[in-house]
């Protein structure tokens, strides 16, 4: 790779790679990150004319309840709840507001409801405003609902790209997840990462790779991945070669299949050209002995869609007699399309349908004492895909089958063949 070539994969890998920093979480941005702990009250709703007949009854019960009992401000938080899934920002507002005028010292629901309601109608400053009018105490509950409030606001920075914004709001959402040891942190984290790779990325193109290294050696100190050591040794590779190479060793050692190895064998051999420079002997021999290993293991490992492929013998919707059990029967041939023995190949084959993922297929295939020759096909290979759930085979249209490969078990599997099937 020129230098031009090893530019632009650097500014490629810098943005693509975001989406890599969630696998450990795995997905990314505000929606997918976050969404598990969002308290979405419009996702109970399914059908949108009864719903809203029911939603209807119930502000018009309440309205009457308020009237027989005017200093329960619980009811207002409900009539807040009912009018805000009914997009009625200002009669929710006023409720809210109706609610905490109401509710007695230490009641912390409306200005919940006010402060998610502010983020809604991107009043964001307003809902900063009255989330700190919250006293601060350590009681669970509240501490957790705090965490999901700034995880919310994180969201809505994000989504308008204000990445700086949306990483106060992060470490906010983490602070108050770790005072009651939540399992939410987690998301914060993945949030937080996320922030300062883009932020990262942002300084990059803008030629400022001081600051981008900073961003990323920030995101270190909340969690380590492979991802954030690998865009380190990219972006340390013209700063600090021999930091470029221990970022590039942390990479390897726990997922080696995002390395590009052209790239890591040219920053080996620039390791070794600077070592013998500066006359230091013991470093130059062990770059030597790297450069050697990795060019081994890229042999050994290192592949491409052009090197294996899958060939779909047939594939099958059978029904029984009831109509209330689905199968779904495919059988494929595995191809080798090198001139040498396949002796290892883990493979597994996901099927997606209905936002699920089903492992379809997980097995380990070849040997050294039986491999896949050269140039040939295996032995037709099958799996089944079973419906029984009603749902699903009423709702399932097309289901996807991804179908993964790799040569070694603790690397990461290259999708080499997807076909879909329609109902």
């Amino acid at each position: 790779m020129n230098k031009s070539e090893v530019q632009e994969y650097l500014r490629t890998i810098l943005i693509s790679l975001g989406v890599a920093l969630v696998i450990a979480a795995v997905a990314t941005g505000f929606s997918n990150v976050i969404a598990e702990h969002h308290y979405r009250l419009a996702s109970k709703i399914q059908n949108k004319e009864q719903d809203n007949q029911m939603l209807g009854f119930l502000i018009s019960k309440y309205e009457k309840d308020l009237q027989k009992d005017p200093s329960n401000y619980v009811l207002n938080v409900r009539l807040g709840e009912l009018y805000e899934l009914l997009f009625s920002y200002e009669q929710s507002e006023k409720n809210y507001k109706q609610a905490i005028s109401k509710a007695p010292y230490g009641v912390y629901s409306p200005y919940i409801g006010l402060a998610r309601l502010y983020i809604k109608m991107d009043k964001l400053d307003k809902a900063q405003i009255t989330i700190k009018k919250l006293r601060n105490v350590d009681h669970k509950p509240l501490l957790i609902a705090k965490g999901n409030f700034y995880m919310e606001l994180g969201d809505a920075f994000w989504k308008k790209t204000s990445y700086e914004g949306a990483l106060k709001q992060y470490k906010m959402a983490l602070f108050f997840y770790k005072k009651v040891d939540s399992e939410k942190s987690e998301m914060a984290i993945t949030g937080i990462l996320d922030c300062y790779s883009r932020l990262a990325s942002k300084h990059f193109m803008a030629n400022n790779i001081p600051h981008a290294i900073h961003d990323i050696e920030t995101a270190l100190i909340y969690k380590e991945t492979p991802v954030l050591n690998y865009k380190l040794a990219l972006l340390y590779q013209d700063v600090d070669i021999f930091k470029a190479v221990e970022f590039l060793e942390k990479t390897y050692a726990v997922d080696p299949s995002i390395i590009n190895y052209d790239l890591y064998e040219q920053i080996l051999i620039k390791a070794i050209k600077q070592a013998q420079a500066l006359d230091m002997y013991t470093e130059t021999q062990l770059y030597y002995q790297k450069y050697k290993m990795v060019k081994q293991f890229r042999k050994r490992y290192i592949f491409t869609d052009k090197d294996y492929g899958i060939e779909i013998v047939s594939h099958k919707l059978k029904t029984n007699i009831f109509g209330n059990k689905k199968t779904i029967n495919v059988k494929f041939k595995i191809k080798n399309k090198t001139k040498e023995n396949l002796n290892t190949l883990f493979v597994v084959v996901e099927a997606k349908y209905n936002d699920k993922t089903d492992i379809v297929f997980n097995k380990v295939l070849f040997s050294k004492k039986n491999p896949l020759k050269p140039l040939a096909s295996s032995d037709i290979l099958s799996f089944e895909l079973k419906f029984d759930d009603e749902k699903d085979i009423v709702n399932t249209k097309n289901i996807i089958f991804d179908f993964n490969i790799s040569k070694k078990q603790n690397m990461r599997k290259f999708k080499v063949f997807s076909f879909e099937m329609h109902k």
